[in-house]
C-alpha cells in the first residue's frame, strides 16, 4: 500500500501539480477501490441499433410518414379510430416507393415497436417485435370486422345483390404513380374535413355511351366496408324524386368487400356491367347515371341494421342540409388533358341521431374510374398539379452522467455532472415526377440543459459532433439570457472528420451546485446542414445522432487554456485532439485504454479494496448515457449508482441483457 501511494504521488505531480489534492482525497477514503489491469467487458451501453424491414404495396415514388411508438397508439372511441392522448412517438421513419429497409437507434429497453401513418396509402398501422436487432413489420387490422359475406348483407337489408368482382380486367393498365397518389395525399388529410370544391355529389351522368372500370386505391375504415353501384336511366338531378320503394328496387351490384388486398390491389381494374332488365352489359348507354353506395359492416353485421351511405346526398339518412348529408368527394388527380377521375367516401353518419360523428375526411373508401371515352362526363375539379415534399423530424431525448475524477474513480454517483439533452433532426424528402427520393437532413436541433452539479470542480461541457464541417452551413448556439453565438461550417474547431461544439465553460455559473432543486439552464444549438448534402440514412447507418460524442474537461484551479487538460467520454468514445497527443493519461491509475488498440475509457474489469482483496466485478463506467428518458431521478450524493438504482447492478452483471430500463424509475427509494 506503501508502494502503491508512493507511485500515486509520483504521477501525480508529474502529471500537475494542481491533482495532487486530487490523489491525496481519493488515496486517503477509506473506500476507495482499484481495479486490476485487465480492461472490463462490458459497454454500459443504453441503445441498441434496429434494422428495419418495413413493406408495402404501393405505387413508385409515394413518400410515406411514420410516427413510432413503443405501445399501441391507437383506440377506439365510438366507432372512430383515433390516437391515444399522452402517447409520444419515440422516433419517426420516411418510407419512399413502400419501403423503409434502413437501421434505427432506440434505446436497449425498447423490445417492440409500432409504426402509424397519417399517410393516406400507406397502411395505418404496423407492428414488429424487435429480433436479434431486426424489427419485421406487419400490418395491424385496425378494423372492427373480418370479411363479411354478401348473404349476411342481404338478409338484413332484404335486397337484391350482384357481383362484378370476378369481372378483374387483366387488359386494363392504367399507369397509377407515386406523383398522383402524392397528390392526394398533400390535398386529403385524416381526420379533416374536405375543401368544399371536392366535396360534392359523386354520383356519374354519362353523356355518351361508356365503358366503365373501377380500382381501388384505399380503404381504411373503423369498419369493414362494402362499395356498391347501382344503374339509373336518366339524369341525377331526377333521383330525388324516386319513392324509397322505387330506391330499394333499383339492384345493387357489389364491386368490393373489406380491404385492398383480400380481393384487389391498387391497379388491378373491375370492369363495370350496365343492368337492365335481368340482364349484364359492357357499355353503359348515354344518359344513364351510376350512383354509389357505401355499406359499413361493424362487429360482423351490417352497421345500423343495414345502413348505407350514397354518392347522391338526397338519400343519406342525416337530417339537414346537403353539407351534413354528404358523404362523397369527387376529384380529378391527373391533369386537364390526361385525368385520373376519382373518388371518396365517407363510412360514418354526420348527426347526433348516429351516436357519433363522421370526421368528414372522405377517405374511408377512394377509387379510380376509368372511362371510355373520358368525356362521357362532365371533369371534376383538378387538385393541385405538384406535391408537396415531405416534412419530417425525428427526436432523440435522454441525460448524460459524468464521474470528473477520471482516470481515477471516486463514489461513482454519476452526478458530477448531469446533462439532459432533446435533439429534433429535421427532414426534407422530394415528391414528383423528377425527384430525388432520398431523405436529407436539411437541420438539427439540439437542446443542452445542465441539470445538476455534484462536484467542486467546474467541468465545461462540450460536445464532439461526427459529421464534417464541409457539410454545415453554420451553426447558432444560444443561452437562456438569448446570448447567440453563429460560427460559419469553415470556422468550427475541427477534431478528426467532426467538429467541436463548447456548449457550456462553466456550468457553476449557470446553476447552484449541489442544490438538487436548481433550475436547470439550457443552450439550444441549431445545425444548420449545407442543401442535400447528408441523407438520413448516412446519419442513422452511422448513429451520428445525439448526443453525439459528449464529453466534461474538468476544471482545475490554476490550470489555463485548454491543452493538456483532462476530458472525460462515454465508455469507448475517443478523445478530441486536444488530448489525443497526451497518452500518459490513457491506461493511468483506474483507467485501462489501449492508445494503441483506439479503446479509450474504459475501466478494469474487477474491483479490489486497498489491500488488494477482491470485492467484485467491476461495473462502473467513467461516463454514462441515459437514452430515451424524459425524467430521471437525480442520484444521491456519494451514494453508489446501485445503491439508488438497485436494478442498475442486474443490468450491469448481466451484461447489459436484463433490467434494460433501470434508469426509468427508482426502484426501492
Amino acid at each position: 500500500m506503501v508502494k502503491r501511494l508512493i507511485n500515486l504521488l509520483v504521477i501525480c505531480v508529474m502529471i500537475s501539480p494542481v491533482l495532487l489534492t486530487s490523489c491525496q482525497k481519493d488515496l486517503y477514503d477509506p473506500t476507495v477501490t482499484v481495479v486490476s489491469k485487465e480492461a472490463t467487458d462490458l459497454n454500459f451501453s443504453t441503445t441498441q441499433n434496429v434494422k428495419f424491414n418495413l413493406t408495402f404495396d404501393v405505387p413508385t415514388g409515394y413518400v410515406a410518414e411514420f410516427d413510432l411508438y413503443t405501445e399501441n397508439p391507437c383506440t377506439v372511441l365510438g366507432s372512430q379510430i383515433v390516437l391515444k392522448e399522452n402517447v409520444k412517438p419515440i422516433g419517426t421513419c420516411v418510407s419512399v416507393s413502400g419501403s423503409f429497409a434502413g437501421s434505427k437507434q432506440f434505446p436497449a429497453y425498447v423490445s417492440e415497436l409500432y409504426a402509424y401513418s397519417p399517410s393516406l396509402f400507406a397502411p395505418r398501422l404496423l407492428h414488429a417485435t424487435i429480433l436479434n436487432g431486426t424489427a419485421n413489420f406487419e400490418t395491424v387490422n385496425l378494423s372492427a370486422d373480418s370479411q363479411t359475406k354478401a348473404s349476411t348483407r342481404n338478409a338484413w337489408t332484404g335486397r337484391s345483390e350482384y357481383s362484378v368482382r370476378e369481372n378483374i380486367d387483366n387488359t386494363k393498365i392504367v399507369s397509377i404513380t407515386g406523383d398522383m397518389l402524392q397528390k392526394i395525399n398533400d390535398t386529403f388529410k385524416q381526420e379533416t374535413r374536405v375543401d368544399e370544391k371536392y366535396y360534392q355529389d359523386a354520383s356519374i351522368y354519362l353523356k355518351q355511351d361508356a365503358q366503365v372500370w373501377v380500382t381501388p386505391l384505399r380503404t381504411d375504415g373503423t369498419f369493414y366496408n362494402e362499395l356498391l353501384y347501382f344503374c339509373y336511366d336518366g339524369p341525377k338531378e331526377n333521383l330525388g324524386n324516386l319513392t324509397q320503394a322505387e330506391r330499394e328496387a333499383l339492384p345493387l351490384i357489389s364491386i368490393l368487400q373489406g380491404k385492398i388486398g383480400e380481393q384487389l390491389t391498387i391497379g388491378s381494374y373491375v370492369k363495370l356491367k350496365y343492368y337492365k332488365d335481368g340482364q349484364f352489359y359492357d357499355t353503359f348507354p348515354a344518359e344513364t347515371t351510376i350512383v354509389w353506395a357505401l355499406l359499413p359492416y361493424y362487429n360482423g353485421i351490417p352497421y345500423k341494421d343495414g345502413l348505407t351511405f350514397y354518392s347522391y346526398p338526397g338519400w343519406n339518412p342525416e337530417n339537414g342540409t346537403t353539407v351534413t348529408k354528404n358523404h362523397t368527394t369527387f376529384f380529378n388527380a391527373g391533369t386537364t388533358a390526361d385525368p385520373f377521375v376519382c373518388f371518396g367516401f365517407e363510412d360514418m353518419p354526420n348527426d347526433k341521431r348516429w351516436n357519433g360523428y363522421g370526421d368528414n375526411d372522405c377517405d374511408d373508401m377512394m377509387f379510380n374510374v376509368q372511362l371510355d371515352p373520358i368525356d362521357a362526363l362532365n371533369p371534376p375539379p383538378t387538385i393541385d398539379e405538384e406535391p408537396e415534399d415531405v416534412y419530417a423530424s425525428q427526436s432523440y431525448v435522454g441525460y448524460l452522467g459524468f464521474e470528473d475524477y477520471w482516470p481515477q474513480y471516486f463514489d461513482y454517483d454519476l452526478n458530477d455532472l448531469l446533462v439532459k439533452y432533446q435533439s429534433k433532426v429535421n427532414t426534407q424528402t422530394q415528391t414528383g415526377k423528377n425527384a430525388d427520393t432520398n431523405t436529407y437532413i436539411t437541420t438539427i436541433e439540439d437542446q443542452y440543459s445542465m441539470v445538476f452539479i455534484g462536484a467542486d470542480f467546474d467541468n465545461h461541457f462540450s460536445v464532439s459532433v461526427p459529421f464534417s464541417r464541409d457539410l454545415i452551413e453554420k451553426v447558432t448556439i444560444t443561452d437562456e439570457s438569448n446570448k447567440t453565438q453563429t460560427i460559419q461550417g469553415s470556422s468550427l474547431e475541427k477534431d478528426r472528420n467532426g467538429f467541436i461544439l463548447d456548449i457550456c465553460d462553466s456550468p457553476q455559473s449557470v446553476i447552484t451546485a449541489y442544490d438538487r432543486e436548481t433550475d436547470p439552464y439550457t443552450y439550444k444549438v441549431v445545425i444548420t446542414l449545407k442543401n442535400k448534402v447528408l441523407t438520413m440514412a448516412d446519419f442513422e447507418s452511422n448513429t451520428w445522432m445525439a448526443p453525439y460524442n459528449p464529453f466534461i474537461t474538468p476544471y482545475y484551479p490554476g490550470l489555463t487554456g485548454r491543452s493538456g487538460e483532462l476530458e472525460v467520454h462515454l465508455p469507448g468514445s475517443m478523445p478530441t485532439y486536444r488530448v489525443i497527443d497526451i497518452p500518459y493519461w490513457f491506461g493511468a491509475f483506474d483507467d485501462r485504454s489501449d492508445v494503441s488498440a483506439g479503446i479509450y475509457y474504459i475501466g478494469g474489469d474487477k474491483v479490489y479494496d486497498m489491500n488488494g482483496d477482491f470485492i467484485e466485478k467491476n461495473i462502473f463506467p467513467f461516463a454514462i448515457h441515459l437514452a430515451g428518458v424524459e425524467d430521471f431521478y437525480i442520484p444521491d450524493e456519494h451514494i453508489r449508482i446501485d445503491k439508488t438504482f438497485p436494478r442498475y447492478r442486474t443490468w450491469a452483471e448481466s451484461n447489459m441483457t436484463t433490467d434494460k430500463d433501470w434508469y426509468l424509475n427508482r426502484s426501492n427509494p
